[in-house]
């Protein structure tokens, strides 16, 4: 089924459906969109690019051992 063809698709669902079903699509298309999106302190949103640049300089620390245990950091925490 094409894209067009799927949009028109659900529309005709979502133009018929009762409250309680467009409820449950709105909170499944909420939380599909929620789900990817990351954002910086002031606000801004942080892009895919720079997400994976994150998780990748991540493992590199894991892998050279640039880490601290939990119980570490919360004692660190302690002493701001």
């Amino acid at each position: 089924m094409s894209k067009s063809d799927l949009r028109k698709t659900v529309h005709k669902y979502v133009d018929q459906a009762d409250e309680r079903t467009l409820e449950m699509v709105l909170d499944l298309v909420e939380s599909e969109y929620s789900s990817k999106k990351a954002y910086h302190l002031d606000g801004s949103q942080i892009g895919q690019n720079e997400l994976l640049k994150r998780a990748n300089t991540s493992e590199e620390d894991i892998i050279a051992k640039r880490t601290q245990s939990a119980k570490a950091l919360q004692k660190e925490i302690k002493s701001w």
